[in-house]
């Protein structure tokens, strides 16, 4: 798989008459690309190994799988309304809410076909600041919608070296038990869990 990404990312010559910096650039911002993408598969392929996993766990009559069993950062969503902006740390996303307003235990997940408009937002991104991502918060942590940047714009945040994204987070669902309790803030030493 990674001979594949680092061959995709000599596919495309740069145009005639670029500059050895321009050559560079783009060089660098391939190479990166194709690390993102790589990434992106893995937690796509873990998050959706470790859905099945708890999903398992719950149907042998274990009980409830201690991670997914809280699902909100305590002090992140207080509940007073749609809109609401947050500083969402990108570990917190497990999710996404496909386009019938279910929630999809993976990540959306970054594509190949992705590379121009991942790049042209990594080069606004540097300048400015990682873009708003909408979403909510559910079982297990938060859930991205699934619009087509959504992946693009986590992975460029991620490349960056961003540990959180601003987002816009909507009142949560009720059906389904979405939100059963809440968690307490992360500490070092402790499980984090209320």
């Amino acid at each position: 798989m990674k001979e594949n990404d680092e061959a995709y990312a000599r596919t495309r010559p740069a145009p005639a008459g670029n500059s050895a910096l321009e050559q560079y650039e783009e060089f660098a911002l391939r190479a990166d690309f194709g690390l993102a993408l790589r990434r992106s598969r893995l937690r796509s392929a873990l998050g959706s190994l470790i859905h099945r996993l708890c999903r398992l766990y719950e149907a042998m009559s274990l009980g409830r799988a201690a991670p997914r069993a809280c699902a909100v950062s305590a002090g992140l969503y207080t509940g007073s309304g749609d809109g609401e902006p947050i500083e969402l740390p990108l570990d917190d996303i497990v999710g996404s809410i496909d386009a019938k307003g279910r929630h999809v235990a993976r990540p959306p997940r970054l594509a190949r076909r992705d590379y121009d408009a991942w790049a042209a937002f990594y080069t606004t991104a540097r300048e400015r600041g990682p873009e708003r991502v909408g979403g909510r918060y559910g079982e297990g942590g938060f859930y991205v919608d699934s619009g087509a940047n959504a992946a693009i714009l986590i992975e460029v945040a991620r490349s960056l070296g961003y540990d959180s994204i601003p987002a816009l987070a909507r009142a949560p669902a009720s059906r389904g038990g979405d939100l059963l309790c809440a968690r307490a803030p992360r500490r070092r030493g402790a499980l984090g869990l209320a």
